[in-house]
């Protein structure tokens, strides 16, 4: 038999809940009902460069469920993304591999995953500098783009840009 894990979108924002069905059909067409479903959502953060140039890597499980198919070989259950980024965590997005393990009445395993991303927020930021380095007092132009969970421009948004100094004291602000 065949196992399907389907989400309705690929792209979630932090707090959202993915919804995840598994479908498990014999390749006649009948449905796997009555089967046992375990499910397993393995994290990675690509950003993270822990692992070098190898890679971002899937880690332990943050979320673990288990059911049962329906009449029409099906199991629904909810994931919440509330807790995939750990405290302390810089990851703007993280995959997440949503992996369920279908076994039938005779003992038979079938495994099947859908990845999704996460990303921390609904919108991103990008900042754009004429030059790299600028002298003291020299004026600072720049542009900045917004843009939304699928990378469509994002319009009237108030923006308040800060100039740091090394010791991390605002050394000038403007508002757009």
């Amino acid at each position: 038999y065949e196992v399907i894990v389907q989400t309705p979108q690929k792209l979630y924002v932090h707090g959202e809940t993915i919804s995840l069905t598994v479908d498990a059909a014999y390749y006649f067409g009948q449905p796997v009902s009555g089967a046992d479903v375990v499910l397993n959502v393995y994290p990675t953060y690509p950003e993270d460069y822990f692992y070098g140039e190898e890679g971002s890597r899937f880690g332990y499980p943050i979320f673990t469920d288990e059911g049962h198919t329906d009449a029409q070989g099906q199991w629904t259950v909810l994931v919440s993304t509330a807790d995939v980024f750990h405290k302390g965590s810089r990851s703007r997005h993280a995959m997440l591999a949503l992996e369920a393990t279908v076994t039938d009445d005779s003992g038979q395993s079938v495994s099947s995953y859908q990845t999704v991303v996460v990303r921390r927020t609904s919108r991103g930021l990008t900042l754009l500098l004429e030059q790299h380095g600028y002298q003291p007092d020299e004026e600072i132009t720049f542009s900045a783009q917004v843009r939304d969970r699928n990378g469509e421009p994002v319009s009237d948004v108030e923006l308040t840009a800060q100039v740091l100094g090394w010791d991390q004291q605002e050394v000038a602000s403007s508002k757009a």
